[in-house]
């Protein structure tokens, strides 16, 4: 994963060269089958995602409430606010 990408969303596109690189040096590329849960609501919020490849569904309550796709990401309030626990439950589709 490269800073150019990091840079085209919305979280990051302020950020300076020296932060992307920061925030890369942390990055760990990791890979999901279609139906594997990514994140579990009320788990602890330790660490934030952004797909690279591939769709995502974000469920409340069992009820889809968003899909994502490549470049979008989730698990944000992980590096906002600490001790924050997940909010919901996101699934690899695809």
């Amino acid at each position: 994963m490269g800073s150019e990408l990091l840079r085209q969303t919305g979280l990051f596109s302020s950020c300076t060269d020296k932060e992307l690189a920061s925030v890369l040096v942390t990055a760990k590329e990791r890979t999901f089958e279609a139906g594997e849960v990514i994140i579990h609501e009320g788990d602890p919020g330790l660490g934030f995602y952004m797909l690279l490849e591939g769709t995502a569904e974000v469920r409340k309550g069992g009820a889809a409430v968003a899909e994502l796709g490549a470049g979008d990401y989730f698990g944000e309030m992980a590096l906002l606010l600490e001790d924050t626990p997940r909010t919901a439950v996101v699934v690899a589709t695809s």
